[in-house]
């Protein structure tokens, strides 16, 4: 003979067994025993593992029975212990449970996915489903009599048993069976992450096992060189949410165009649980298996069901988020390689937001991807010709506003001056070599400052007309009008100048930072000595031993 068992779902309850029921007629008790003598035993062990014996054959009494009584002599300090308990009195101590009862049944349903009324059989086993109340509680649940009646409920778990040992091999061979097949199912939902953070399912929760999935993923980038798949086991939308069973990275991928690399991958589930999941690349022709053991504590499983159904609409919006940060970043990267300069000055822009701002919205993302698609609409639309800065100590060019920003646009910076400074000179300049007299001078700026002031905000400002506004604390110092019809051709040969020019510049700069580092060691030593020679000329009398300490001072002094 050969059976065919498929498990479609489970569910279970830890505390609905015949202890919990005891416990309740142990409460019982010692709360009539305190009520009679005054004397508390409910931490007392002597007294409570005889209480347990008297309690345990009470409930058994009480499914057959419609009261019982529970008689102990001298329990406890000689006292006796004499209480009676009807049935009514039991179901009702009890109610909790036998709710429960009915929780459990439909949480296995939900698993299963399935209906009462697909149920066409049930069996109750175990000591509780004894108890009358439980009994009636399922029966009207279902409508119908279980198959209880007729079989032993003891003897059914014995053939539970006998089973459990065939599947897991310590028991050879069932009498009377030829063949047992004996089909489990996935506790939880198995997949991957895509780019937007989305679980992708690949094997849902409640798919019986043994099985094979097998799936294709390919590039999404032009001349991408790798990727990474993680696997996770859950619920939650949102991959991350999830368990993450591991990850495989495929390296070194040849350049192609997006979608021409394909992976093969192969995600099979034997019958102990066990997941084997295997990749195969299509440019090399190497495959990769790793094994993962898979989670089978039925106790969690409501749990993280519950928890997926409460994160279920955070999640959703975490990955349209997503999504639309991912368009905005490809339309960004197609831009970069095929629009014109302003697409292309505005994609860098567009890509340098993302970087910096961390907290962006769904509606942050899809309205700069509006914006970005419009730009060409707007004929006014106008870049910065040529990068705008000032001359540091050292001769360097420190650039404000970059070549290609686009305009209006307005950047503030700091400035930082000495104690001694009572005016700021501010050298500005328009280009793009390192060293900023290379550049064409705009103008020099001169901006008193109060005494002891160590900083003063500016901030260079340019408007539509290519007007270069100039302002210090708010204040406006200086307007400066720029050649807004430079060509083309012209900023080019400046950039590849610059460009060329960049080292030797470098070292020029390197070698102005030396010489003022020097100048102002000179100086602060200079400082230093006049002031040891003042100490000498007032001190004629100190011992050898001063003079040679403060020798050693200075040349030690840094």
């Amino acid at each position: 003979m050969e059976i065919f068992i498929e498990i479609k779902g489970a569910a279970r309850d830890m505390h609905l067994g015949g202890d919990d029921f005891d416990n309740k007629l142990i409460e019982h008790c010692i709360k009539e025993f305190y009520d009679y003598t005054g004397i508390d035993i409910s931490h007392n062990l002597k007294p409570l593992l005889r209480l347990k014996i008297e309690c345990e054959r009470a409930k058994k009494n009480l499914s057959s029975s419609s009261e019982t009584c529970i008689d102990l002599d001298a329990l406890w300090e000689g006292e006796d212990l004499n209480v009676t308990v009807s049935r009514p009195k039991f179901e009702d101590m009890c109610e909790e449970y036998s709710k429960k009862f009915i929780s459990v049944i439909e949480d296995a349903l939900k698993n299963a996915n399935l209906k009462k009324y697909n149920i066409n059989n049930f069996i109750l086993i175990g000591g509780s489903t004894r108890i009358p109340k439980i009994q009636q509680i399922v029966k009207e649940y279902f409508g119908k009599e279980p198959l209880t009646k007729y079989y032993n409920p003891d003897e059914v778990i014995a053939i539970g048993a006998s089973i459990q040992g065939y599947k897991e091999n310590l028991i050879e061979n069932i009498d009377g069976i030829e063949k047992l097949i004996f089909l489990d199912y996935t506790y939880f939902s198995i997949g991957y992450e895509l780019s937007n953070g989305e679980m992708e399912i690949v094997i849902p929760k409640n798919t019986s096992i043994p099985c094979e999935k097998n799936i294709r993923c390919q590039t999404i980038k032009d001349n991408q060189s790798t990727i990474i798949f993680k696997i996770y086991e859950g619920e939650r939308l949102l991959a991350k949410g999830n368990k993450f069973l591991g990850r495989y990275e495929i390296n070194n991928i040849p350049p192609k165009p997006k979608g021409k690399i394909i992976i093969n991958i192969n995600f099979q589930i034997n019958t102990n649980g066990i997941l084997n999941v295997i990749l195969e690349e299509n440019f090399s022709g190497s495959s990769n298996n790793k094994t993962f053991y898979l989670n089978n504590d039925i106790d969690l499983v409501k749990k993280i069901i519950n928890e997926a159904e409460e994160m279920k609409q955070n999640d959703k919006s975490i990955i349209e988020t997503n999504k639309s940060k991912q368009q905005l970043i490809n339309y960004c990267l197609k831009k970069k390689n095929e629009g014109n300069n302003i697409e292309k000055v505005k994609a860098n822009e567009i890509i340098q937001w993302i970087n910096i701002n961390s907290s962006l919205r769904k509606e942050d993302f899809e309205n700069q991807l509006i914006e970005f698609k419009n730009i060409n609409l707007n004929n006014s639309l106008k870049v910065v010709k040529l990068s705008i800065g000032y001359e540091l100590n050292n001769g360097e060019m420190k650039f404000v506003i970059e070549r290609n920003k686009i305009i209006p646009i307005k950047k503030s910076f700091i400035y930082e001056t000495e104690n001694s400074q009572n005016e700021i000179k501010l050298k500005i300049y328009e280009g793009e070599r390192l060293l900023a007299k290379r550049n064409n001078l705009l103008k020099e700026c001169v901006v008193k400052i109060l005494q002891n002031q160590l900083t003063t905000n500016f901030t260079f400002e340019i408007n539509n007309n290519y007007l270069l506004n100039i302002y210090s604390n708010s204040n406006k110092i200086e307007s400066i009008q720029l050649d807004e019809n430079i060509e083309d051709e012209d900023i080019e040969d400046k950039v590849q100048i610059a460009e060329k020019m960049r080292k030797n510049d470098q070292n020029e700069i390197a070698t102005l930072n030396n010489k003022l580092q020097l100048k102002k060691f000179a100086f602060k030593l200079k400082s230093k000595c006049e002031e040891i020679l003042m100490w000498i000329e007032s001190n004629p009398k100190v011992g050898k031993e001063k003079y040679e300490e403060e020798l050693k001072k200075l040349k030690n002094f840094q």
